[in-house]
């Protein structure tokens, strides 16, 4: 999320899938598309699922924008262990400073004029 030069929140639309991916690369590191598949079952308890069509280049492109790095494994299935780099790091925690601003400046207000109903 971004700010304008007047310190005003953006509303541009949240990579939801990128963020998941860095926390999820974050909390665990050395991890492989399967592994993050997994993870967001576990995470969401089943009601999220993200399929290999989706989670590939999405990965694909972290490593692009060096925020992850992968590397492949020589022995055993054919594998990539993705990890956070210092740069996705960054990114990530400024990309959940968007999501609580937003929260905090926007919606919760909505959630309280709806409750005042």
């Amino acid at each position: 999320m971004s700010k304008n030069k007047n310190n005003k929140i953006t509303l541009e639309p949240l990579p939801i899938t990128k963020i998941l991916f860095l926390a999820l690369l974050k909390k665990y590191p050395n991890s492989s598309g399967y592994d993050l598949m997994q993870k967001v079952n576990e995470l969401s308890k089943n009601r999220v699922q993200i399929k290999s069509g989706s989670i590939y280049p999405t990965l694909r492109e972290l490593e692009k924008m060096d925020f992850a790095k992968s590397t492949q494994l020589t022995t055993g299935r054919k594998r990539r262990l993705y990890t956070l780099t210092e740069k996705g790091r960054t990114e990530l925690t400024l990309l959940i400073e968007g999501i609580k601003d937003r929260m905090n400046f926007l919606l919760y207000p909505i959630f309280k004029l709806i409750e005042d109903d």
